[in-house]
């Protein structure tokens, strides 16, 4: 995307590093501040912003997903892991921009919601924590997570059901307008646990939309990688070698000896040699590196 370059060049410069640890800090604060009873004065809520409490248009990022303390602690973990491996991928200020695009969006989306649909709705850091989740998901939808911290499911089909979600809040929150969709049908999606209100899809559609974005330009455009992103992507690849290779054994390209015949022996893979090679411990330092030009020689 042309603008994001621009934007690199001229502000990368600005960008901060390890932005998600910051953001967790805040996660912590707010944490001890539900806990001590200010609850209810943290999320962005527009009428009361423009009764005096402007203080809501910074605490409402302070807002973590709720639960118990166990809870809190393995979610701030799990996002923390998300940012850190997003920023991995597209480097500070990308990941910057992401993130506070997503902020600005639900600001706006507060605004809208109130002076067009004449509706306060307190607005906390669950669609900016959504949207974090499906861009992780998008970039390794293979990646597992443990369903009940014991079942391993692909990080996509979590994302597939709140892709669901979200699509049933907006769609229904919108026809909710319109006598196509009755009562009953509205009612028996709240009871599945989805507000579809034209209020709430309003914001839901406007608060995603840094997600929106990155699909249809970060994902399909990408800059040029930088040399941590590149680092990151072979680090990748070599531990998919690793296990494939796993799978049907290990073999030495010098000596042919394999982990099934030489159980005592430690094999390694080579990061200078092209074509995945891997030796036995008695190899690994003393082989000649085999490049693609000797491979097109020898073929």
């Amino acid at each position: 995307m042309k603008l994001i370059d621009t934007l690199e060049k001229k502000l990368g410069r600005f960008a901060i590093p390890h932005l998600m640890r910051i953001v967790i800090i805040g996660y912590v604060i707010g944490e001890v501040l539900l806990i001590a009873g200010y609850g209810p004065y943290m999320p962005l809520k527009m009428d009361a912003i423009l009764q005096g409490q402007v203080w809501r248009l910074l605490t409402w990022l302070l807002i973590p997903p709720s639960g118990s303390l166990i809870f809190f602690a393995i979610i701030c973990y799990f996002y923390y892991m998300i940012g850190e491996t997003l920023e991995s991928l597209w480097g500070s200020f990308r990941f910057n921009f992401y993130f506070v695009t997503g902020v600005l969006l639900q600001l706006i989306a507060a605004v809208v919601v109130y002076f067009v649909f004449g509706a306060s709705l307190n607005i906390t850091t669950s669609y900016l924590n959504l949207s974090l989740f499906m861009a992780m998901a998008a970039e390794v939808p293979n990646a597992e997570m443990l369903l009940f911290f014991i079942i391993p499911v692909k990080m996509k089909w979590f994302a597939y059901i709140d892709a669901a979600i979200f699509a049933l809040t907006i769609v229904f929150g919108f026809l909710s307008l319109s006598p196509l969709i009755s009562a009953r049908t509205i009612y028996t999606l709240y009871q599945l646990g989805i507000t579809a209100t034209p209020e709430t899809a309003a914001v839901a559609l406007i608060a995603m939309g840094n997600f929106l974005i990155y699909f249809f330009f970060y994902k399909r455009k990408p800059a040029r990688m930088s040399s941590v992103q590149k680092n990151f992507r072979k680090q990748q690849n070599m531990a998919k070698q690793e296990n494939r290779q796993a799978r049907r054994g290990h073999v030495c390209a010098v000596c042919g000896r394999t982990s099934e015949t030489n159980p005592e022996l430690e094999f390694r893979f080579c990061s200078k040699c092209t074509g995945g090679l891997e030796y036995c411990q008695d190899h690994i330092y003393t082989h000649v590196h085999v490049s693609e030009e000797n491979r097109q020689k020898q073929a």
